[in-house]
Formats: structure tokens, sequence, C-alpha cells
């Protein structure tokens, strides 16, 4: 499910304090007007935060609180957040497209793919358009080693997402991480690739395509840290 809403967020910021043991994930929206594709805004009347702690002697919490409050003693703890790549490009049967993933640079995790039909509208928001293979390459070398099938894509999301939603749908998922869930949840990492700004997606349709335009969306999860001083936090990446 996590990842599953990932697809709907631009960032995400994990802030994991380990002197506190207080896992707070905190979701982003861009500062962008969104697009209600149909019905009416939904009001929000209540907004619950989950917290996750233990039970300590008052001394212990005191001194803490006030480690977490020095502005001699700084936390710089490791997250991740999302960077979206977005275009849209006429596509036809079995050929080859790229996308520059210009806006994506330093640590990558992982990339979410989809392939919509565009203009995105209330009947095809979820229906994504199958591909036939896929790959990530700067300087004409692939960092999969191997391009990336419909089908290979469906088995590495079994068996690193505990999640139905990437068999039912054509959401393509490239993992650099042997572990992207539990580095997601904790900030840690089992894997990454650095990139550069130069890479591009290359990608090759179907037989079966319809010509049209379509909707590429690449969503990387990219390392950042949060500095505490404080109890002020600052995001960098």
């Amino acid at each position: 499910m996590l990842f599953g809403l990932a697809m709907n967020l631009s960032k995400s910021h994990l802030i994991c304090v380990p002197p506190l043991r207080i896992p707070l994930l905190v979701f982003l929206l861009p500062a962008l007007p969104r697009i209600l594709v149909s019905g009416s805004l939904p009001p929000v009347t209540e907004l619950n935060l989950i917290l996750e702690g233990f039970v300590e002697s008052d001394r212990r919490r005191q001194l803490r609180v006030k480690e977490y409050n020095d502005p001699k003693v700084p936390l710089k703890i490791p997250g991740w957040q999302f960077t979206r790549v977005q275009d849209s490009i006429t596509l036809s049967a079995s050929n080859e497209f790229k996308v520059r993933l210009s806006g994506i640079i330093g640590k990558v995790m992982g990339l979410f793919v989809t392939v919509r039909s565009a203009p995105n509208t209330a009947t095809g928001q979820n229906t994504f358009q199958s591909l036939a293979d896929l790959d990530i390459k700067c300087s004409n070398e692939s960092y999969l080693g191997n391009k990336m099938t419909h089908l290979s894509n469906k088995i590495q999301c079994a068996e690193l997402v505990n999640n139905l939603y990437f068999v039912n749908k054509d959401v393509y998922f490239i993992s650099f991480s042997s572990n992207p869930v539990g580095d997601f949840a904790s900030g840690s990492s089992s894997g990454h690739q650095v990139f550069n700004g130069e890479e591009l997606l290359v990608f090759t349709t179907p037989a079966g395509l319809s010509s049209g335009t379509f909707q590429i969306d690449v969503e990387a999860i990219t390392a950042c840290h949060f500095n505490v001083a404080k109890g002020v936090i600052e995001v960098r990446t």
C-alpha cells in the first residue's frame, strides 16, 4: 500500500529519528494546482497522526529531549523523497522511444514508470499502457544490464513489493535496492544507482498499440537527509 500511495504524490519525506525511535511519514503535495478529474472536492474534517514510541524514565526522557534540542549536536537523518519527470509524446506500435530524465539527480533507490493515454480523464486515469520492454541508459550504457521485459517486471514486483497492484496494473517498478520497502520505511539503503541528469528512459512499444499521444510519468525515489537543530527539521537533497 505504501508504494500505491507513492503514485499520486510528488514528494514524500520519511523522518526517522533514531534517538527518539519515532518514525514519522510526511507527504508533501507540490505547490501546483490540481485538476479535478471528476466529482466534487471531498472536505477534510479530521486528521489523525499515528506515532510509535516506548515508555522510559522521566530522567532518560529529559536527557533525550536535551540532546534533540542541543544546537551543538545537530542530527543528520537519512531519508527518501520523490522526484517526478513527466512528458507527453506520440507513440506507435513496435518502435523504440526515449525520454530524458533530466530532473533526476543523485542517489536513486528505484523508479516507477507509467504510460497513459493523454489527456488524463476520469475513464483513463487508472488504465495504463503495457510496454514490450524498458531500460535506463546513460552514455549508451544500460543501468539494468539487460532490458526489463513486461514479464520480468511482474516477477520483480511480486518478489520485492507485497502489493497486488503491480500484478493487476501495467505499472513498472525498476528497483536498484534489494529491499525497497524496508529502505523506504527506515531511511536506510540496500542498494542505489547514482543519476547525473543525463539518463534516458528507453522503451519499446508492443505490436498491438494504437498510435496516439501518451503521457509518460517517471517517479524516482531519491535520497535526501533531514537536518534537525533545536527541534527544527530542514530537508536537504
